[in-house]
C-alpha cells in the first residue's frame, strides 16, 4: 500500500500502474487518485517504497528535467544525443559548438542546428569532402576551427610519412 500526505491509501499497482501512465506522458506530478480530490502528492519515500527501480529513476529523470526546464537558467545548453546539460557562458558566435562530457556520449554538437558536428548541414558538402580527404574525423578531440562553417570541425591530421620524417628533423 502506499499514501498520498494526506493519508488517501492506494494498493501498489495502482500507484504503479499510473506513475507508468504519468510519466509515459513525461509528466512527473503524481498527485493522489482519490475521487475526494486530494491535490495532495506522493511523497518520495512512498514512491520509491513501491514503484519498480527502473520506474523511479524515470520520474527522478523527469522531473529534474522539469526542474532544470522551470529555473529559466540563462545559458544552459543540453547535449541533443543525451541528456548532459551545461551553462556556457560564451555566446553562439564565440563558442559554436556544445562539446559533451558525458563519457558515455562524448559527441560534440552544433549549438545552433543540434546536429553531430561531422553531420552539421551548415558545413558545405565541398569543404567537407576536402576536409575528410585530408583528415580523419574524430569527435572526442576538437582540435581544429572550421572558418567557413558555424562549427568546429573535429579533426586529427593524419601525418604521412614523409611529413613525419620533416617533423622530427626539425
Amino acid at each position: 500500500m502506499a499514501q498520498c500526505t494526506d493519508t488517501h491509501l492506494f494498493c501498489t499497482s495502482c500507484v504503479t500502474s499510473y506513475a507508468s501512465a504519468k510519466l509515459g506522458e513525461q509528466n512527473s506530478d503524481l498527485r493522489c487518485m482519490d475521487i475526494s480530490g486530494c491535490k495532495m502528492t506522493f511523497p518520495d519515500s512512498e514512491l520509491r517504497r513501491v514503484l519498480p527501480e527502473k520506474l523511479f529513476e524515470l520520474y527522478e529523470h523527469i522531473r529534474q528535467r522539469r526542474d532544470i526546464e522551470l529555473a529559466g537558467i540563462e545559458g544552459l545548453e543540453e547535449c541533443p544525443f543525451c541528456d548532459y546539460k551545461v551553462v556556457m557562458d560564451v555566446d553562439f558566435q564565440t563558442d559554436k559548438v556544445l562539446r559533451c562530457q558525458n563519457e558515455e556520449c562524448g559527441k560534440a554538437s552544433c549549438r545552433k542546428c543540434k546536429k553531430e558536428v561531422s553531420t552539421c548541414t551548415t558545413v558545405s558538402s565541398s569543404f567537407r569532402n576536402r576536409l575528410l580527404s585530408m583528415v580523419r574525423i574524430t569527435c572526442r578531440n576538437p582540435v581544429k576551427v572550421c572558418t567557413i562553417s558555424c562549427v568546429y570541425v573535429p579533426v586529427v591530421i593524419i601525418l604521412t610519412t614523409t611529413q613525419r620524417r620533416r617533423k622530427t628533423k626539425s
